[in-house]
């Protein structure tokens, strides 16, 4: 089992023409932020500060970002899949995979692993 912690989100282009309204989420279940979501537009960061137990190694650990919808169905904008493997340690990016049929949203995720 790894510990890993999420220390920030950068936004290089929202997926809406105003401001994404962004949480995420972790097997099914919310972990940021505490509210419904945060506000987030192009060149932003975000402290995150999470830390998460891993359990498998040989399995990859998937962040789900989500866009809250006031008014129909919250949209999936895209997943981070962060490797960690047994022996690994160290701090890491990873660019966000777009879901698919989504726009061109563009996120990072900075990230560590804590052993």
């Amino acid at each position: 089992m790894s510990n890993v912690k999420l220390h920030t989100l950068h936004c290089h282009l929202n997926d809406e023409t105003d401001s994404d309204e962004i949480y995420l989420k972790y097997n099914e279940n919310k972990i940021w932020p505490m509210g419904f979501f945060k506000l987030v537009n192009s060149g932003d960061i975000k402290k995150l500060e999470i830390t998460l137990k891993h359990e498998d190694p040989k399995k990859p650990l998937i962040i789900e970002v989500w866009n809250y919808d006031f008014l129909s169905k919250n949209d999936l904008i895209g997943t981070f899949e962060l490797i960690i493997g047994s022996e690994t340690s160290g701090r890491f990016q990873a660019n966000m995979k777009p879901a698919e049929k989504r726009g061109t949203a563009s996120y990072l995720l900075d990230w560590e692993i804590l052993n």
